[in-house]
């Protein structure tokens, strides 16, 4: 709804109702750059006058181009007579800015439109002209958030493109195209002609005097030639009765009437630097995606002036490539007329077809024209960045009333799909909006609470069984005596060298031994004492102990991993787990620090995203005195904290002082605006370089500094000898490292220098060796981007320890060995690529990946007072899929789920760079990415699970269909039928909950589309059936109702052992 005033508004809402949409996941966009043809006097001259970003642009290209052509573009465009626009009004809500003069008129403009006219039809004129204004247009659009994803150009438009994907600069791109056309308009006049006739039909016509010069459509093609000839046809076409148009141009453009010129052409730009394009575009000479080496061939352009324009295979590959708007850029539709026509354009695509600029004829105002296109944008799904849109204004958002006036609902028609993904519906507790760029960062925080303390009614909460890991400061031991002085029944367990009991309620067991918990809780399970409440306190350490690396994962968060597996085998899983450790949080500023605690935030945060009955709590305290007599006031803190069924899950206690967990908002301001922090040809170290983010951040660097570079990867790299052959081969084995090449050579035809290493960042030894290089062919070491990582997957039932040390080689392991071979040179800075997981633990499946990023993050602020800079960056999920195989645990129904996710709020590579510029510029500790509202974000990963996961799919499928279940598929074993009653009670659920009519003994649980996450379903449905403990692991070992029926019976059996009579009647059910 567009509109100037209330009573403008109030007419339109009531004379006919505007059409409307829901607002969709965010749509890519591609631009469609016009040629000469649909040009005119006066166009934009509203957009100069109120769009101080546009106006700047445009002069700025004016001001370039004074030097080429030596004349003012800017008067020769808008010599026409300018009908003034009101003044702004003084609170926000008049014309969005004040007139500028246009230059050379003194506040008012000549009428001269003939001599305009004139001008414009001048070869030389009209195309710099046309190029500055698209030019500037496109990069209007930009500046609003409107950024293209792939760009097709229609002639002089691929000059365009080529300009904003880096292939030219702008002073480069403005003299070519300004020295091409005059070079154009010294040649023979010609002619253009535009037929109804297909490619095959046109063919005929042809001649030395007459080219193909566009074929645009099946039926579509251009003609260019001699005048006379091009009269001669259209005459027999007049004969024929064949619709034709003749194109408004003075010369045959695209044709062999310019042949004489490509040596020229060629020469022309050889003195310009070509880059490789950064953001894809359609080849005019091809029809379809232009190449690195051709847009960096002098010889190509010429061949571009001379031959063909492919125009409709171009619009093919658009529109087989990407789902996307297509936004024309410059004066009227002609090129959206093209696409709408394309056989590969159906219905739903046309609305996705929208202009920029009025055509000549339709006398609208440009701004209005351009503001209902922008509408349009964000109708179906377009980012669009309102903060700069509005910039200089004063703007206010006025909440509409939430209830219905007149009691009567209206419905919004979709455009296509619905907004919202039916799993997410059911699993996010409010539906998230993707931010604008200056809200994604947060900072870390910490804000004071008030603290319980051990009076009345907390001491007075009922009796518990309680299970204590003792630490050896005596703060456990000393609160386990006053819980049990309060009538709690308390075990306690230390750290010894295998499980043993020492006491009526004590053992000892093997930290690093998971068989040693298991007997652990299997022994006080027995003697009744089934824990409740569990306390460990493994990573409470003093000062002087000066633990090791490994033995704190071992004791922390390998501990707290096979407690866990234990305690789900065993069925024991519904407690709460209250994980207290010691200086592990950098609160106050004193803390000494130990990063490798940090990782007990990962079982922390996840363990509940998968255990739906247990609860986790982090506490930190400060680190403990030898002396245990020494904290009475901590003790009374302690007992309070963990009596008190508290709702915040990271708690911090220093002095009388409670703290919670917090995260602050933080707008950080555009980098331009701020000095650079990157060093022109600085050298810089990036770990994963070869990875999809690695390759980004590299070129980031190669375009804004001309960075040296050394991109390390893990695996080997072919020699630079074998690159042409691998190129050439373009086989599906070699595809990932053809493109990896490709965008190593871009880099280095950007100006950068490349160092290509093969290491492992957690190989002290490989290091070393690649940090000499680097010092010996470069001199320096200014910065490293440690972006190397591994995703967690798999469910922390089947977790091994093999499975997360993967995860925990490059970033705790890697991180580690980069502080040691580091230690010596003087960096910028160190950057460590964290994720958002460590907030919100990730979901099911990310264990070990969120336990690593919190290690990275504790590591940045041990570092926060040394000489390396180093900053822990948690980056929300990336548009990049190469960790998709992370999915295939997951339902398909999931798998949509998170993958429209990512599209939606995924951070691209572009976004990627700007957003550590801004970080950098900072020079935070630790900072967070998130494209949604992060608090919102860590309340939705509180309350979902791996169940809440299932339930959503199986809800849906639901109401999908009115069928339940599914005949049984095709296996590799024959259906056989159950026999005994066990059998038949476990095949109705697996029934249930695979969806499947008829499930025979022998057949596999995974083979009938079982996966881990549904397996915990199943593992709680047999547990309520037979009332007994089955472990997760149970489902892999016996994974056919036959084998099943055995696994369950010897578990009841081995119950029914330790039952009397009455009991045996109730639990045994076959």
């Amino acid at each position: 709804l567009l509109c100037r005033t209330p009573e403008e508004a109030q007419q339109q809402l009531t004379s006919a109702l505007p059409s409307y949409a829901e607002n969709r996941t965010e749509q890519p966009v591609a631009f469609l750059l016009a040629g000469i043809g649909e040009h005119y006097p006066g166009m934009t001259q509203e957009l100069y006058q109120q769009e101080p970003f546009f106006r700047e642009t445009l002069d700025r290209c004016s001001i370039i181009l004074q030097g080429v052509i030596n004349k003012d573009i800017r008067k020769i465009l808008f010599a026409e007579k300018v009908v003034p626009t009101p003044a702004p009004s003084t609170n926000g809500s008049g014309p969005k800015k004040a007139m500028a003069p246009i230059p050379g008129h003194n506040g008012h403009l000549s009428a001269h439109t003939s001599r305009s006219e004139e001008a414009l039809s001048q070869t030389q004129v009209a195309q710099p002209m046309l190029f500055a204004v698209e030019y500037a247009l496109a990069q209007l659009l930009m500046h609003w958030g409107i950024r293209p994803q792939v760009m097709l150009g229609y002639s002089l438009g691929e000059y365009v493109a080529a300009c904003l994907a880096g292939v030219l600069s702008l002073e480069d791109a403005l003299t070519l195209v300004a020295r091409r056309a005059q070079l154009i308009q010294a040649q023979p006049a010609g002619s253009m002609l535009t037929v109804a006739l297909s490619e095959a039909e046109v063919r005929h016509y042809l001649s030395s005097q007459v080219s193909l010069a566009a074929i645009n459509g099946p039926h579509t093609c251009v003609l260019a030639g001699s005048q006379a000839a091009l009269r001669e046809i259209a005459s027999h076409l007049d004969q024929q009765g064949t619709s034709y148009r003749y194109v408004e141009t003075t010369h045959a453009f695209h044709s062999t009437q310019l042949e004489p010129l490509r040596m020229q052409i060629t020469a022309l730009a050889r003195t310009c630097t070509l880059h490789p394009p950064n953001i894809p575009y359609i080849s005019n000479v091809t029809g379809t995606w232009i190449t690195a080496e051709q847009a960096t061939d002098p010889g190509y352009w010429a061949q571009h002036m001379c031959q063909t324009v492919h125009f409709a295979d171009g619009i093919a590959q658009v529109l087989q490539t990407t789902e996307c708007v297509l936004l024309e850029i410059g004066p009227g539709s002609s090129l959206s007329s093209f696409v709408k026509q394309h056989p590969a354009c159906d219905a739903a695509r046309r609305a996705l077809v929208l202009p920029t600029l009025p055509a000549r004829q339709e006398q609208q105002s440009e701004s209005r024209f351009l503001l209902a296109t922008l509408g349009k944008l964000w109708q179906v799904g377009a980012s669009i960045n309102w903060q700069n849109y509005y910039a200089g204004e004063r703007r206010h958002r006025i909440h509409l009333p939430t209830y219905p006036f007149e009691r009567q609902r209206y419905w919004l028609e979709s455009v296509k799909t619905p907004t919202i993904n039916p799993i997410a519906a059911r699993i996010e507790q409010e539906e998230s909006k993707r931010l604008e760029m200056e809200d994604w960062f947060y900072l870390p925080s910490w804000k004071r609470s008030a603290p319980y303390l051990p009076g009345g009614h907390i001491l007075k909460q009922p009796e518990q069984c309680w299970l204590f890991f003792l630490d050896d400061s005596g703060i456990g031991k000393h609160i386990a005596t006053h819980l049990t002085h309060l009538g709690h029944t308390v075990t306690t367990v230390q750290a010894g060298a295998s499980f043993a009991q020492i006491g009526p309620h004590s053992y000892t067991i093997a930290h690093n031994a998971g068989e040693d918990y298991v007997s652990l809780l299997k022994d006080i399970r027995k003697r009744g004492n089934t824990p409740q409440q569990i306390v460990h306190m493994w990573t409470v350490t003093a000062h002087e102990q000066d633990e090791q690396l490994e033995q704190l994962l071992e004791s922390g968060f390998s501990s707290l991993i096979m407690l866990a597996q234990a305690l789900g085998n065993l069925g024991m899983d519904a407690c709460q787990i209250s994980i207290i450790s010691s200086d592990m949080q950098d609160v106050i500023g004193n803390e000494v620090l130990h990063p490798a605690k940090a990782t007990v935030l990962g079982p922390c945060k996840v363990i509940p995203q998968e255990y739906p009955q247990m609860r986790c709590r982090s506490i930190d305290i400060p680190t403990p005195q030898s002396n245990e007599g020494t904290h009475p006031a901590l003790y009374d803190h302690l007992l309070a904290e963990l009596l008190v069924n508290a709702p915040d899950n990271v708690v911090a206690l220093r002095g009388s002082h409670r703290w919670l967990q917090t995260f602050e908002p933080s707008r950080l301001v555009d980098p331009a605006q701020q000095d650079m922090v990157f060093r022109p040809n600085g050298t810089y170290l990036i770990t994963g370089g070869l990875g999809g983010i690695g390759l980004s951040m590299a070129a980031y660097l190669a375009q804004q500094v001309q960075a040296r570079l050394v991109l390390m990867g893990r695996s080997p790299f072919p020699p630079r000898q074998h690159w042409t052959t691998i190129l050439a081969q373009a086989d599906a084995e070699n595809a990932i490292v053809a493109q990896q090449i490709r965008q190593i050579q871009a880099l280095e035809q950007w100006g950068s220098e490349v160092i290509i290493a093969q290491a492992d960042v957690s190989n002290a030894v490989q290091m070393q060796a690649v940090i000499q290089q680097t010092l010996a062919t470069f001199g320096a070491l200014h910065g490293v981007l440690h972006t190397a990582g591994v995703p967690g997957s798999g469910l922390i039932q089947l977790k091994t320890p093999e499975d997360m040390e993967k995860v925990f080689a490059s970033k705790v392991h890697g991180t580690m060995t980069l502080a040691r071979v580091l230690q010596n040179i003087p960096l910028d800075f160190l950057v460590l690529f964290s994720s958002v997981c460590s907030a919100t633990g990730g979901g099911p499946g990310q264990v070990d990946y969120c336990a690593a990023n919190a290690f990275l993050d504790a590591y940045a602020h041990q570092q926060a007072s040394s000489s390396h800079p180093t900053i822990s960056i948690n980056w929300s999920e990336w548009q990049w899929n190469a960790w998709d195989n992370g999915l295939s645990g997951f339902p398909l129904e999931a798998q949509t789920y998170f993958r429209q996710r990512r599209q939606k709020f995924g951070i691209s590579f572009a976004e990627g760079s700007e957003a550590l510029t801004r970080i950098l510029q900072r020079r935070l500790t630790q900072a967070i990415v998130s494209t949604e509202d992060l608090e919102r974000m860590i309340a939705n990963s509180q309350h979902s699970s791996a169940d809440t996961l299932l339930q959503a799919v199986a809800d849906f499928r639901q109401t999908q269909t009115q069928e339940t279940t599914y005949p049984r598929p095709v296996l590799s074993t024959e259906y056989i039928a159950p026999d005994s009653e066990l059998e038949q009670e476990i095949t109705a659920i697996w029934s249930a909950l695979l969806g499947i009519k008829q499930i025979g003994i022998h057949d596999n649980f995974f083979e009938l589309g079982g996966h881990s996450l549904m397996g915990t379903q199943l593992i709680i449905r047999l547990r309520l059936a037979f009332q007994i403990d089955v472990g997760l692991i149970t489902i892999f070992e016996a994974p056919t109702v036959a084998e099943l029926a055995v696994a369950i019976e010897m578990l009841l059996i081995e119950a029914i052992e330790q039952l009397d009579d009455e009991e045996v009647a109730h639990v045994y059910k076959g």
